[in-house]
């Protein structure tokens, strides 16, 4: 019985037999091997001693004859381990061992063997050796023979063919011709390529596809693309291959147009070309803009091979959203990839996270980063370059430093990166002038060695002067193997701008001592800590140095001598040196004009400015900031306005600190008019500066109503203030009737800490006497005295509330009961007001209790803030118990309750409590309006909103403000009556605000209305340039009618003016706690308890069916 079952069995059984390795001895066995038994043994040994040896071993078995099989597998094998004479032997007694002649087969195998072995010529003498056998080389080992000569030299392969093929009778068939092809091709000899491809036609040979896609490879290579395209016009089947060369080359030069023609026309002829001439096509795609359309593409690609594309090629996709700046769209799309089954790579995270740090998200820069860790793609240096980079622009060097330190743990991976980065913290994230990022990046830079460079030590220097970080900064000039002029100048700035004049006259002489030569800037930086200490004798010592070292021709050490005798009060030294001067620019010709306008001599500041205008020197704002210091009397309000219109000649209308001090100077000249002209004339160029000097300008002339109304003006364009500010607006309350807004302000002072300013602390001691028995509620008093009353607290509670800072006036209101403060109505609409604005029921429902407990239940005031407080947090029933237990005689308990079921969508409730209203005898006023229109729209009831909006004056005396017209905006909005909604707009009697703009925009929205809602926003925009809902809600209504383009272009208007959206916060009880968070916030401390619980919420709505509105806008 045959011993071998299978090939594996054979090997085992030949392995325990015979051994594989080299057999060493004769075994019995119970079957002869195979020759393919044989054949596989050779093949397998690893040494030419061991394949020779094993074919004598196998000669000796005993019924066993080698055939051609195994003379071809030997021979094969010494080929590779070139024992050529070896070979030779072996075919010189294969005659007479097999019976047989070598067969083409083994002349094959032994051409190419030669060829590895780079042995040309003995290549071509296996024809020779066929000869010697008596046999006829054939065409196949001739073109075998011609391949090998082709690879080695072209030259050789054409001589080849003329004198050895032809004169043996062979002109070629069609792989011949390739060869030949090839080899001209690969040496760019296209000239003879062509004349080979017409001498194939001559003889009657068609060129196959391979041949044409040779040339054509060949004439792309070289930028004959127009040339191949003729070419492929002479192709009667060209395949897939053919089209991916001219689409490859297409794309290389730029020629997207006809890249997509030649695809097109490959698509129409049923072939798809690979995926790698597809990416091509994407990237040109992409760098053009036309992401949607590589979108297709992909599609297409993918659905006429049946399989998914390649990580490459979405990334060119990625790439593409990246570069129009959607990067959320190239997020979603990274979401599709894995869905398909085709695994992001590190360079599609890289790719993200390069878009988002450009955009300045940086929060999904950072969630990608973290995302990689999770799906197991490791970061690289891309990855932590582009990261950290984006971070320091953003000023979040905490958070580079953090990547850093990360980097820093793999050490290995990253070595001699972390330098590099750490040095661009020192040319880049220390911009942000923060200590601590200096001082990390002192320590980092010694662990790294990034210091050892003087220009990176240099700058860490700078920055720590910036810092006013003199003793670092000491330090670091001390650890500094190498100085320059530029490290002494720094160290010397440092000690000037800390005020310590004296430490950098002493640097000054070690520097000398050093023997570093003091340039023009040392002496800059040193004089100017001279005249700021009013070292006039030194600055004279410093004088005669700059002389001796001929310094004194430059005009920055002399503009700096200038400016110091001009300080110091020695205007007659600072006219000499000025005189001298070869060279003057403005800042030299400055600082005599503030020389003089210090030392009160108006005539000599306005001589300079009257020189330098007849010198055509470029006056600039200090010049002009000088002189209006000067302008301080009535009589002078003629020249002020004088100065302001030069300052106009001068182009300086727009420089913010010339304006802010011509307010000025108007206002010390009596003249508040001229004043507020050049305010408003300012527009956007205010600063605070200008606000304060308008303030201080309305309280100088006894102007208190017009100081307050700036005031919360700046507070509603949201400007933030400043001790000035405060102290000239409450210094201009003194007026009884401006009590009230007195104790707002002593709000605004308590929130902003400014209390303990001794300007504002006098302002409103000042204000307080002045309004009579108010000095008890005095923030000074609240946070310096002993003994505080309840008004003190209510002021700040009420502040707390009014100004929505729910959360501080329940915590306030409990510090109030902890003290034992009289809780009174006023506490408790307070703190009810709060409780709406942050929807806590149980909350509510106690401070209910304590109303009641302490009788101020039946309380107007409170009895409507406790219903309004019920009503807000979605208990309608109770907040109607409270309104039927509460005084129906006043309008606010009924506008309580209309406002709660209006806003509760129950319309028609509401509307028949207005009647009852009514038939109580209550008159409605304005705010009941409000409640009422709104109700009306909530229900769809629209002529009678309309009814009660044009009845209001004529039935019930209440004219219609900006805010009942916006509730019918609203109304007609909702109903789909836009035209009647915009021509309620325009018949309005005064000027429509954001307000019934927004209603009109956002009806358009809904009823995708494009036109109507571009001209609702282009007001909206009119009135409020920085307001973000108004693209926002565009943009949305353009994503929901497809427009994708208008919509792109909408974004790219919010990119442009840096407007985001304003993230919304919420609120959630756990526990009877309140805590408060964002849209994916992840730093609150009980995280994962509020998503839990949120979670619960969100599958409670999908229970009772609530769908979620789909925003578009979000989901980008």
């Amino acid at each position: 019985m045959h011993i071998f079952r299978s090939s594996s069995s054979k090997c085992h059984c030949f392995t325990l037999l015979f051994g594989l390795r080299s057999p060493t001895r004769h075994s019995t066995f119970s079957a002869v091997p195979t020759h393919g038994d044989i054949t596989h043994l050779i093949l397998q040994q690893k040494s030419a001693a061991e394949v020779l040896k094993t074919f004598r071993w196998a000669s000796g078995i005993r019924n066993f004859r080698h055939n051609k099989s195994t003379y071809k597998a030997v021979i094969q094998t010494l080929c590779a381990f070139r024992q050529f004479q070896t070979v030779d032997n072996l075919l010189e007694e294969m005659p007479s061992t097999v019976g047989a002649l070598p067969d083409e087969a083994i002349f094959l195998t032994i051409v190419k063997g030669y060829a590895r072995a780079g042995m040309v010529k003995k290549a071509i003498a296996v024809l020779d050796s066929v000869s010697q056998f008596g046999k006829k080389p054939t065409l196949k080992l001739f073109n075998s023979v011609l391949d090998v000569l082709v690879s080695e030299d072209i030259d050789l392969a054409k001589d080849f063919y003329k004198e050895k093929m032809i004169c043996a009778g062979f002109e070629g068939d069609d792989y011949t011709f390739g060869i030949l092809m090839k080899g001209l091709c690969s040496t760019n000899r296209v000239g003879d390529a062509f004349k080979l491809l017409s001498l194939m036609k001559s003889r009657g040979l068609k060129p196959n596809t391979v041949i044409y896609n040779t040339l054509l490879h060949a004439l792309c290579r070289l930028s004959k693309v127009g040339r191949a395209r003729s070419l492929m016009r002479e192709m009667v089947e060209p395949n897939d291959v053919t089209f991916n060369i001219m689409i490859s080359a297409y794309c290389k030069e730029g020629n997207l147009v006809l890249a997509l023609v030649m695809l097109e026309k490959c698509f129409k002829l049923g072939l798809v070309p690979d995926i790698i001439t597809v990416t091509k096509v994407l990237d040109a795609l992409c760098h053009e803009g036309r992401v949607m359309e590589a979108v297709e593409l992909m599609e297409t690609v993918e659905k006429k091979k049946g399989s998914v594309a390649d990580v490459v090629a979405y990334n060119s996709l990625v790439k593409g959203f990246c570069l129009l700046g959607k990067a959320k769209a190239g997020v979603r799309l990274l979401k599709e990839m894995e869905r398909k089954g085709c695994l992001p790579n590190l360079s599609t995270y890289n790719l993200l996270i390069s878009a988002f740090c450009e955009l300045g998200d940086l929060d999904s820069a950072l969630d990608l980063f973290r995302e990689m860790g999770t799906v197991g793609i490791g970061h690289d240096f891309i990855t932590y370059d582009t990261l950290i980079k984006g971070l320091c622009s953003g000023g979040r060097i905490a958070h580079g430093f953090k990547l850093l330190s990360m980097m820093e743990e793999n050490a290995e991976v990253f070595t001699g990166h972390i330098t590099t980065i750490c040095r661009y913290f020192l040319f880049r994230g220390l911009q942000t002038v923060a200590f601590s990022s200096a001082h990390r990046t002192h320590c980092l830079g010694i662990k790294t060695g990034a210091l050892v460079d003087i220009s990176t030590a240099n700058k860490l220097l700078t920055a720590y002067g910036k810092l006013n970080a003199v003793k670092d900064a000491c330090q670091l000039f001390d650890e500094m193997p190498l100085r320059d002029t530029v490290s002494w100048n720094s160290m010397i700035t440092a000690y000037v701008n800390s005020g310590d004049c004296q430490k950098s006259l002493e640097l000054l002489k070690s520097m000398k001592r050093s023997g570093i030569l003091c340039d023009e800037y040392t002496f800059g930086s040193i004089l100017k800590g001279v005249a700021c200490s009013n070292w006039s004798k030194i600055g004279r010592q410093l004088h005669s140095i700059i002389v001796k070292m001929g310094l004194d021709s430059n005009v920055f050490p002399s503009s700096a001598l200038v400016d110091m005798y001009a300080k110091c009060g020695r205007i007659g030294d600072a006219g000499k040196v000025f005189e001298c001067m070869v060279e003057r620019n403005v800042v030299t010709w400055n600082a005599m004009v503030g020389g003089h306008a210090q030392a009160g001599d108006r005539v000599a500041a306005f001589w300079f400015l009257e020189r330098m205008e007849k010198e055509q020197v470029g006056v600039n704002e200090a010049t002009f900031a000088s002189l209006l210091t000067l302008l301080d009397d009535p009589q002078l309000l003629q020249l002020t306005s004088e100065i302001h219109a030069k300052i106009v000649k001068h182009g300086l209308e727009s420089e913010t600190i010339v304006y802010n001090a011509i307010i000025t100077s108007y206002s010390d000249c009596g003249s508040t008019e001229s004043s507020e002209k050049v305010f408003h004339s300012m527009g956007n160029n205010r600063d605070l500066v200008t606000w304060n000097s308008m303030l201080a300008a309305y309280a100088q002339t006894n102007c208190g109503l017009h100081a307050i109304e700036l005031f919360v003006r700046m507070n509603q364009l949201g400007i933030k203030q400043d001790m000035y500010t405060y102290t000239s607006v409450i210094s201009a309350c003194f007026e009884p009737q401006q009590q009230r807004q007195g104790k707002a302000l002593h709000g605004f002072v308590a929130k902003t800490g400014l209390e303990f300013s001794i300007p504002v602390s006098n302002a409103l001691i000042a204000m307080y006497l002045k309004t009579d028995k108010c000095m008890s509620d005095a923030i000074k008093f609240f946070n310096f005295m002993d003994v505080k009353d309840s008004v003190s607290w209510n002021s700040i509670l009420t502040g707390f509330s009014q100004n929505r800072f729910s959360e501080e006036a329940l915590k306030f209101f409990s510090w109030m009961r902890s003290a034992n403060i009289e809780i009174n109505q006023y506490s408790l609409s307070a703190v009810f007001q709060s409780c709406s604005d942050m929807a806590i029921l149980q909350l509510g429902q106690q401070i209910h209790a304590l109303a009641t407990k302490l009788g101020f239940e039946q309380n107007d005031f409170v009895a409507s803030s406790m219903i309004f407080m019920y009503s807000k947090c979605g208990v309608v029933d109770d907040a109607r118990k409270s309104f039927n237990e509460s005084n129906k005689n006043v309008s606010i308990s009924w506008n309580s309750i209309i406002f709660g079921y209006a806003q509760y969508g129950q319309g028609t409730i509401a509307l028949h409590l207005f009647s009852q209203m009514l038939e109580s005898g209550v008159q409605p006023d304005h705010i009941t309006f409000v409640g009422i229109i709104s109700a009306c729209s909530h229900v769809g009831l629209v002529e009678e909103g309309l009814k009660f909006l044009n009845s209001m004056e004529s039935a019930h005396g209440v004219s219609p403000r900006v805010e009942h017209y916006a509730c019918a905006v609203d109304l007609l909005g909702r109903a789909g009556r836009l035209d009647d909604a915009k021509a309620l707009i325009e018949s309005m009697p005064y000027e429509p605000d954001a307000m019934v703009w927004k209603s009109l925009l956002g009806a358009c929205r809904i009823h995708g209305n494009v036109d109507l809602a571009i001209y609702a926003a282009k007001h909206l925009e009119a009135l409020d340039p920085q307001e973000h809902s108004t693209y926002l809600i565009l943009s949305d209504l353009y994503a929901h009618l497809g427009r994708w383009n208008e919509r792109a272009l909408v974004k790219k208007m919010m990119r442009n003016k840096g407007l985001r959206k304003v993230p919304g916060w919420s609120w959630i009880e756990v526990n009877n706690k309140v805590h408060c968070f964002n849209a994916d916030d992840q730093s609150h401390p009980l995280v994962k308890d509020i998503y839990e619980t949120l979670e619960q919420l969100m599958l409670e709505m999908e229970r009772c069916r609530f769908v979620a509105f789909d925003d578009s806008d979000y989901e980008e």
